[in-house]
């Protein structure tokens, strides 16, 4: 790769390590906080209850990484699969407000500081920003396997 190329890259390869590891990791942290949520019962899980859909996704990602033998192909498509159960739900009743949607309730919770002050919304931001991104680089890499799919 000559200096040219790396110009026109949007992140030099170092970069995107660290990206990744930082913005999956609040992606791990929503999912992670998904499948206790449903596995402990949380009372939230009752007023506000997850669908057929999200509920199913989440045993099987929990399933995937406590295999004997975990395949990492398994545990994408279970990431996958849980990441759009909680992103691409249209919710048709909407009488229960925000707080109904996981993904809502998450950003609540993780904005809630040490003391139970709130942070900052630019930092709120900041988590939304890690939570898109990573949704576009699972779509992305999807699109890619499927591409290599085709022209094999």
């Amino acid at each position: 790769m000559d200096r040219d190329e790396l110009g026109n890259m949007p992140f030099k390869p170092s970069e995107q390590k660290k990206t990744l590891a930082g913005n999956s990791g609040m992606f791990a942290r929503l999912l992670c906080s998904v499948v206790r949520s449903i596995e402990q019962r949380h009372p939230w899980t009752e007023e506000y209850p997850f669908d057929r859909k999200q509920k199913a996704a989440a045993h099987e990602l929990r399933e995937a990484v406590d295999a004997e033998e975990v395949n990492d192909e398994t545990v994408k498509g279970a990431i996958h699969r849980l990441g759009l159960a909680l992103f691409c739900k249209k919710r048709r009743n909407i009488s229960k407000g925000d707080f109904a949607c996981p993904v809502y309730r998450f950003l609540v919770i993780s904005s809630i500081k040490e003391g139970g002050s709130f942070m900052q919304e630019s930092d709120i931001t900041n988590i939304i920003a890690k939570l898109q991104w990573t949704c576009r680089s699972m779509s992305k890499e999807k699109m890619l396997r499927r591409m290599e799919m085709t022209t094999e």
